[in-house]
């Protein structure tokens, strides 16, 4: 890469171990402008003009798109109106258009969420039998809630996000899974209510048949092994916008299908706001009108939630999507980005439409889909070897879906039913729900033990033999000092412990790695097999527990506080866990939400010497050593 990182030690005009603080007003959007979205702009663009941008495109265009017009039908039906198909079209644009030209992370995907839905119409439900008028008071709110953006990406007030782990971030994914299952089955009950019963059942046949597909096809094709390498790359690229479009045209097969009325997605005038009664056939809204001062101060509380919902919610979905499982080489960008959410927030408001923030599954979703894989000989799986990272795929998305408010697109999104709908919510959930932490750990838990112990063993002999290959070369031709035997990894034959002297430590190495080559497919990371078990059980129930804290309170008329609990949950986070758990078993259960590279953005970490490195190997290889007879 032609550009040097921003990282790097010449280009530092600050100290290590300095962290942004309040008193450097502006210092974090002035370098992530600095060393992400200029240093990497042209990188950006040149990386796009790749055949990875085009199928992720396509990918992230449908996932993006259809469930926000299921959320638009939610927003439609609460607030009489208010909201259609066009408001949501406008608002994924926009944010696709403006964060993939602007943003410094490109990477996480901006659009309608179901929160911002459940915000909305919540607030509808609050104001409409005072007599409030719903568009100015929406747009006050928005406005407000941009000055508190402003207010906090110039104070360096996203700086605290490096206090979240990944315990915040698997429950929050976890979380938004678990709701797109929930909104697929809502979709097909609705369809009992509004239609037949033919319909209905036909509906749910239509939109299992479109899962089992889907959710096959992607699992054949990042999974398997079977035929060759671009047939499954072309299978996992296309599976799914080709499952929208087959079973779309799935209802028109003729035969008893022609009985069936199936109920479709709603569609408005071109380029035209859905509500022409409660507001003007414009965009402009006009928030001087019909509000009192108090109305306008009446509206500080609900932008002091919207914001930390986006706070919590944007921050974290751009976490996940740059998250330690993605080998990603460009820094990332928090401060500048969350000031640039609070401008899509007040356009948002100005306009009448739903503010966009990021949005998961779809962010680490179009990661996902922009990474290359290797087939690793070792462990008999597909790895992932580079991420394409670009924001050619952003921009075209959000262009895409510009180009669907006109007539012709918008006739042919009104020929899809909602059942359709209903399958692209499992297939998108169900494909990443299996790689959420919660879901890994119940997994686990329910293992076989015997197969759970040989697993065990395979898997801390090869984390034992890389670790020791790391200090090795951490110190070249150098030798590392032992106080004691028990602090020397054993070789893969448990009871052979090496000698302390470099000779022998070498040539066990070469030993090691010669055994290397017998390792099974694991699929856990090894902390789960060395962690205490009652230890793994309570940090899985704490996960649990924080999610049915964020599911229970959207179920009820206290939904607008659903950003509290986020908060909260972060913040005991810190507090709770150092009191419960070890510190040796709260390293196993929990760490950083993302890489080093991520969050140099977030806080400036001191500088750890070469000793500290291979200490921290040799305590891990005790650890390890220690645990093997559990």
């Amino acid at each position: 890469m032609s550009t040097k990182s921003w990282f790097s030690k010449k280009k530092t005009k600050y100290k290590n171990n300095e962290i942004f603080h309040i008193r450097h007003f502006g210092r974090g959007i002035y370098y992530d402008i600095k060393n992400r979205l200029v240093s990497y702009y042209i990188s950006d663009i040149k990386e796009g003009l790749t055949y990875r941008t085009i199928p992720s495109t396509i990918y992230i265009f449908f996932t993006n798109l259809l469930p926000a017009i299921a959320f638009a039908q939610d927003m439609f039906d609460h607030t009489k109106n208010s909201y259609g198909v066009n408001e949501i079209l406008l608002s994924s644009a926009m944010a696709g258009i403006i964060f993939g030209l602007f943003s410094g992370s490109p990477l996480c995907i901006v659009g309608v969420t179901g929160p911002i839905s459940i915000f909305n119409y919540t607030v509808y439900e609050i104001i409409e039998p005072k007599g409030i008028p719903y568009f100015p008071f929406m747009c006050w709110i928005c406005l407000w809630s941009m000055l508190f953006h402003f207010l906090l990406a110039f104070t360096n007030a996203v700086n605290f996000m490096r206090y979240v782990t990944k315990f915040s971030c698997d429950v929050f994914g976890f979380f938004i899974n678990i709701v797109y299952i929930q909104k697929g089955i809502q979709i097909l009950s609705n369809q009992f209510e509004k239609g037949t019963v033919a319909s209905g059942f036909a509906s749910v046949m239509v939109a299992l048949l479109m899962g089992i597909f889907g959710i096959s096809a992607q699992f054949f094709g990042s999974k398997s092994q079977y035929l060759p390498y671009k047939i499954r790359t072309f299978i996992r690229d296309y599976s799914t916008p080709l499952c929208v479009v087959f079973f779309t045209g799935f209802i028109h097969f003729g035969g008893y299908l022609n009985n069936v009325d199936f109920i479709k997605l709603p569609i408005t005038k071109t380029f035209r706001p859905t509500d022409t009664v409660n507001r003007r056939d414009d965009w402009f809204i006009r928030f001087w009108e019909g509000v009192t001062v108090g109305n306008v101060f009446l509206a500080v509380p609900f932008a002091i939630l919207l914001t930390a919902l986006f706070y919590y919610d944007h921050n974290i979905s751009s976490l996940i999507c740059q998250s330690s499982e993605f080998p990603l080489k460009k820094p990332a960008s928090f401060h500048y980005d969350f000031l640039l959410l609070g401008i899509t927030t007040g356009v948002s408001g100005l306009i009448g439409i739903p503010a966009p923030n990021g949005l998961i599954p779809q962010a680490p979703l179009h990661t996902h889909s922009l990474c290359v894989y290797e087939f690793d000989p070792k462990t008999g799986a597909n790895i992932i070897s580079k991420v394409v990272e670009q924001r050619l795929s952003n921009i075209l998305q959000g262009l895409m879906t510009l180009g669907m408010m006109t007539r012709p697109l918008l006739v042919v999104l009104g020929t899809i039913p909602q059942c359709v709908l209903a399958g692209l919510f499992w297939i998108m959930a169900i494909t990443t729900i299996d790689g959420t932490d919660v879901m890994k750990r119940l997994r686990f838990l329910f293992l076989n033990k015997e197969w759970k112990k040989k697993l065990a063993q395979i898997v801390i002999a090869d984390y034992r033999a890389e670790q020791e290959r790391k200090a090795m070369s951490s110190l070249g031709n150098g030798c590392i000092n032992y106080e004691n035997e028990s602090d020397v990894a054993f070789s893969r034959t448990r009871g052979d412990i090496p000698s302390t002297e470099c000779s022998s430590r070498k040539e066990n190495t070469s030993t090691t790695e010669e055994k290397v080559e017998h390792i099974v497919p694991a699929d856990f990371p090894y902390e789960y097999y060395i962690t205490e078990p009652k230890y793994f059980i309570i940090y899985l129930v704490f996960e649990l527990l924080a999610f049915a804290g964020e599911y229970s309170i959207t179920c009820t008329k206290g939904a607008i506080g659903f950003p509290g609990v986020l908060i909260l949950i972060l913040v005991l986070v810190p507090i709770v866990f150092p009191r419960v758990f070890p510190k040796e078993q709260l390293d196993l259960l929990d760490s950083e939400a993302a890489d080093e590279l991520i969050l140099e953005s977030l806080k400036l970490k001191k500088q750890t010497s070469e000793t500290e490195n291979v200490s921290s190997i040799d305590y891990e290889l005790g650890h390890l050593n220690s645990m093997t007879g559990r």
